[in-house]
C-alpha cells in the first residue's frame, strides 16, 4: 500500500488513455491489453488502503472514469462509421455485380 505506487499507476493510466485517444483520432488501431493489468493493479493498491487514504484519489478516479467513457463513445462512433462504410461498399458491390450480370446477359 503506497501512495507513490497509486500515483504512478494513475499517471500511467492517464497516459494510456491519452495515447489511445491520439491513436484513435489518427485512425490507428488501439491495443488496450496492457490497460487491464494496470487497472487491476491500481484497484488492488486502492483496496489495500484505508477509506480515508483511498478517498484522496476520488477526484482523479472520477476524471479517469470520464476519460474512459469519452474513449468508449469514440470507439463506438468509429465502429459505427466503419460499419456504415462496409454496408455502403457491399451495396456498391451488389449494384456493380447486378450491372455486370445485366450487361453480360445483353451480350449473349
Amino acid at each position: 500500500m503506497s501512495h507513490e505506487r497509486v500515483r504512478t499507476l494513475l499517471h500511467e493510466a492517464e497516459n494510456y488513455i491519452a495515447l489511445y485517444q491520439r491513436n484513435l483520432n489518427d485512425g490507428k488501431t488501439i491495443d488496450m491489453s496492457g490497460f487491464e493489468k494496470l487497472a487491476t493493479d491500481f484497484c488492488n493498491e486502492l483496496s489495500d488502503m484505508s477509506r480515508e487514504d483511498a478517498k484522496l484519489y476520488e477526484k482523479s478516479l472520477n476524471s479517469l472514469g470520464i476519460s474512459l467513457q469519452d474513449l468508449s463513445e469514440a470507439l463506438v462512433s468509429r465502429r459505427d462509421s466503419i460499419k456504415t462504410q462496409i454496408n455502403e461498399l457491399n451495396a456498391a458491390s451488389k449494384a456493380s455485380t447486378a450491372y455486370n450480370n445485366n450487361a453480360n446477359a445483353g451480350n449473349k
